[in-house]
């Protein structure tokens, strides 16, 4: 029995038939799409003063991209809108939101401090990933824990999006997990490729460390980000990529057993950084991350990584990051959700809101307890 209740509200869904498993998802998050869909109009009308109806219609420019990259990827989208009773436009809004607004030269708030830990650096050699994922304070009413069963053809999978969104930090049956971080270059026009969403579920739908990897690098994306990967093999790495394709895809491999990634490019780059620039606070963390999983290197474990994860030095802004009263409610960020994967058992580690306010809810997919009891 878990001493903490979810958070969120837990959502399972079971279909090998995409756009049906989108219809479900659909209709059981229907209130929290809602609430997705109606944050979204909120920012798009303050970050760049577009109608709601302008945003689904540059949206849907994305589909095709989408379609060639996974048709299913797209079906399940297709179906979640009809579940929901929305459009497809307002859907895909919400899963290129980044890319949308990159297009109309517009930087929301910055998003999270994640880490990679290979089995040489923790105390019971599992692999662990996570992140702070930090972003405007009201998502934690669209939010939601999904785990999603798809049949033979893909993984079963768990990941903790905004209700709507087709991939986000999570890991599947094959011990493969995913972080994102936002980065921000001057190649970042909003061109119509994949967004960075549904490259997240590329990664999850995978089997293997290589082909995760290749969900990434091969791909033709639409915008900046760091991709933080890692498998339950003890493979891992942060791939950051600028939009396109292979040329601009740079990957940090873990030095001393770890790896650290917040809102800046940390390899070198032949194209600029944004981020850097704008936000002076993701040096500090990034930093801050490494040289506390360094000096712990061979003793980390989850309880570890939850004290580095409630850290607030450089409040607001810190790796526990708050909302900042000076700044406008919609531009304002918080820690909505803190993640510890460990992709060993196929288990995490969850709370909602800032860490160092909340207690950490450990979640056990179906899939993962299924495995323990065949052992």
């Amino acid at each position: 029995m878990n001493a903490v209740a979810s958070p969120f509200p837990l959502i399972r869904v079971s279909s090998a038939d995409a756009r049906e498993r989108g219809q479900i998802m659909g209709e059981e998050a229907r209130g929290r799409i809602a609430e997705s869909v109606d944050a979204y109009q909120e920012t798009f009308d303050h970050y760049t003063g577009l109608p709601w109806d302008e945003v689904t219609e540059l949206a849907l420019e994305f589909a095709p991209p989408i379609e060639a990259y996974d048709p299913e990827i797209l079906a399940e989208i297709e179906g979640t809108a009809e579940g929901a009773g929305l459009s497809l436009g307002d859907l895909l809004a919400v899963n290129a939101r980044s890319e949308i607004m990159f297009g109309l030269n517009a930087t929301p708030p910055p998003e999270c401090t994640a880490f990679f830990v290979a089995p040489t650096a923790t105390a019971d050699g599992h692999t662990l990933i996570g992140q702070n994922w930090d972003w405007r304070p009201r998502a934690i009413e669209s939010t939601t824990l999904f785990e999603i069963e798809q049949g033979p053809g893909k993984p079963s999978l768990a990941m903790l999006p905004e209700a709507g969104l087709v991939g986000k930090t999570g890991f599947n049956e094959h011990g493969i997990g995913i972080t994102l971080n936002a980065l921000v270059s001057d190649l970042d026009k909003g061109e119509r490729q994949v967004p960075i969403h549904v490259i997240m579920r590329g990664v999850l739908n995978s089997r293997t460390f290589e082909e995760a990897f290749g969900k990434i690098a091969a791909t033709r994306r639409a915008a900046s980000g760091n991709y933080t990967i890692g498998s339950a093999n003890g493979e891992g790495m942060a791939v950051e990529v600028g939009p396109g394709g292979p040329q601009n895809v740079g990957m940090m491999k873990p030095v001393d057993g770890v790896v650290a990634h917040s809102n800046h490019f940390a390899c070198q780059v032949a194209f600029g950084d944004v981020g850097a620039g704008k936000w002076p606070d993701s040096a500090h963390r990034i930093d801050t991350m490494r040289d506390f999983l360094v000096t712990r290197r061979g003793a980390i474990t989850t309880e570890t990584m939850k004290e580095i994860l409630r850290n607030d030095h450089g409040h607001p802004d810190a790796i526990c990051r708050f909302p900042n009263p000076e700044e406008h409610p919609v531009e304002q960020a918080a820690t909505v959700a803190s993640v510890i994967m460990d992709l060993t058992t196929r288990t995490a580690e969850i709370t909602a809101g800032p860490p160092n306010e909340s207690e950490y809810f450990h979640f056990t997919p179906e899939f993962a307890a299924a495995s323990s009891a065949a052992v």
